[in-house]
């Protein structure tokens, strides 16, 4: 977007943006172990949202998301990155 509103900033996350994305990289590595990939992809519309509410655009949390997601859509990902 010209006026930055989609850019992604460089802050620091705050601790809920935090707690969103550990929730979701231990939900994925719990179901990486268990081959159980189905269940991923609700943690991550659930965390999609939860980020979505707080307004988080930082780079530090959008892209370990983004790497939790690859697997699952690559394509999706690699134009998100």
């Amino acid at each position: 977007n010209e006026d930055g509103s989609l850019g992604v900033t460089e802050g620091a996350p705050t601790a809920d943006e935090l707690m969103a994305l550990h929730t979701l990289i231990g939900k994925a590595q719990d179901d990486a172990e268990r081959l159980s990939f189905n269940t991923t992809v609700p943690a991550l519309m659930v965390a999609a949202s939860r980020l979505a509410e707080l307004g988080c655009r930082k780079r530090a949390v959008l892209e370990p998301y983004l790497i939790v997601l690859a697997p699952l859509a690559p394509h999706v990902a690699e134009e998100l990155w």
